[in-house]
């Protein structure tokens, strides 16, 4: 699998994981340590997520250029 389709997985894989911990933070008794904890994984994966997106889209770019 070249470096753009395993950049595509992992973008889809990241927005999955996202949804997920949105819905856990959903599920969260407000204001517990619980949902404390949820806000600041989905903070995270959210930072994580736009820097495969990034990395993502580069890569489409240089494929556009080479092809």
């Amino acid at each position: 699998m070249d470096r753009l389709a395993r950049a595509e997985v992992s973008v889809a894989k990241g927005l999955r994981q996202l949804e997920l911990q949105r819905r856990h933070c959903a599920d969260c008794a407000p204001g517990s340590e619980g949902a404390a904890s949820a806000e600041r994984l989905l903070l995270a994966l959210e930072s994580f997520l736009a820097i495969r997106i990034a990395e993502r889209d580069r890569l489409r770019r240089a494929a556009r250029v080479d092809s």
